[in-house]
């Protein structure tokens, strides 16, 4: 938000009028009430047609009235942010119906890590820099940390923020033993196939005491904190959403492997979770593709288009790669069919494009 502000400010577009406000800050404690706030923000700018920027909405009570108030009352812009999705859903939605538009940010793709990166002196390329990637993560402060070990210490403290705050503390959550097994069994398992049921199936056969619907709860809680993303099965012969089991994916791989106190771990599924992330971040649509007796790793749909993603770590191995590519003659149209490895090998074949990992994660598309 502060770079949005910023870049308006460099580009002479920001009005005069212009307020930023973080409620997380200790000096805008005094103003997390409806009334305080209210007045304070009508004594200052934005005046008509300014900007208001508001940061960690959920921290101002009732705040979806306030802005509604305050952009009706000035006629002004009112960006905020969110620290997660239960701060924009509900009820309380329905005094901004029609009138707000959501920008969802993720973590830094691999293109803009390599930029900071460049920013500190560090010029990387290649398996190198994935290597980097992937063990730093996409948090920008982390990306622009010289020391390790202050990376670490910031890792710890955003594992930290995103576990016990917001989701067991703003969630509710009393068994944070529970809790946690089942955070760790998601994250140990990112890109396969399971549901509510199956983990507590799991968890059970090893001597864990844990109801479906609790394990469905602490799901729904991880993923409302985008410390998950669940990507639902699509019928591709049928072209319907299936709303039984899925995949889930972490929105960090370095996050993770501090969850799970492993670093590399199962590096296909790390590289779908990567591939995953990069075509949200792109805009599309992306769910799990299934065939008769065949599955493809991902649909990926946007404004018409679509494109189906296979992602493996290497199929250099001829029965990996027949694995890889059966999938695709079973498709029955002719939209995109795209080959996703860490080889530096071209392995393009009858009508599937192959793309290395690094150049997608840099940008590439096909």
């Amino acid at each position: 938000m502060r770079q949005m502000r910023d870049h308006l400010l460099e580009e002479g577009t920001c009005p005069e009028g212009m307020l930023y406000v973080g409620f997380e800050l200790a000096s805008s404690v005094r103003l997390t009430g409806a009334r305080e706030f209210a007045a304070y923000a009508f004594d200052k700018p934005p005046r008509e047609d300014g900007i208001l920027f508001m940061d960690e909405i959920q921290e101002l009570e009732a705040w979806p009235q306030v802005i509604n108030g305050i952009r009706t009352e000035l006629h002004c812009d009112v960006y905020v942010t969110g620290s997660s999705s239960r701060s924009f859903a509900g009820e309380k939605m329905t005094y901004l119906s029609g009138r707000y538009v959501t920008i969802e940010v993720y973590p830094l793709s691999m293109a803009e890590f390599r930029s900071f990166k460049e920013s500190l002196g560090e010029l990387m390329e290649g398996e190198g820099l994935y290597r980097d990637y992937v063990r730093e993560g996409g948090f920008p402060a982390v990306a622009l940390a010289r020391n390790p070990e202050l990376r670490r210490s910031l890792l710890d403290s955003t594992y930290d923020s995103m576990f016990a705050r917001d989701v067991i503390l703003r969630g509710g959550i009393r068994n944070e033993a529970a809790f946690l097994r089942v955070a760790s069994f998601v994250l140990e398992n990112i890109g396969s196939l399971t549901s509510a049921h199956a983990i507590a199936n799991t968890l059970r056969s090893s001597g864990h005491r844990i109801s479906v619907d609790a394990v469905d709860n602490y799901l729904e809680l991880m993923t409302r904190a985008y410390l998950l993303y669940r990507c639902e099965r699509y019928d591709i012969r049928g072209k319907e959403r299936l709303r039984n089991n899925g995949k889930y994916y972490v929105v960090d791989t370095a996050l993770r492997a501090r969850a799970i106190g492993r670093e590399w771990g199962d590096r296909g599924h790390i590289a779908e979770n990567e591939v995953f992330l990069e075509l949200k971040r792109r805009g599309y649509d992306v769910h799990v593709g299934i065939l008769p007796n065949a599955e493809i790793d991902f649909v990926a749909q946007r404004h018409g288009e679509r494109a189906y993603v296979q992602v493996s770590e290497s199929v250099v191995d001829p029965a990996t790669r027949e694995r890889e590519l059966g999938p695709f003659r079973k498709l029955e149209d002719g939209f995109p069919r795209v080959l996703i490895t860490q080889d530096a090998d071209d392995y393009s074949d009858n009508g599937v494009r192959h793309l290395q990992l690094s150049r997608f994660l840099l940008g590439e598309s096909w």
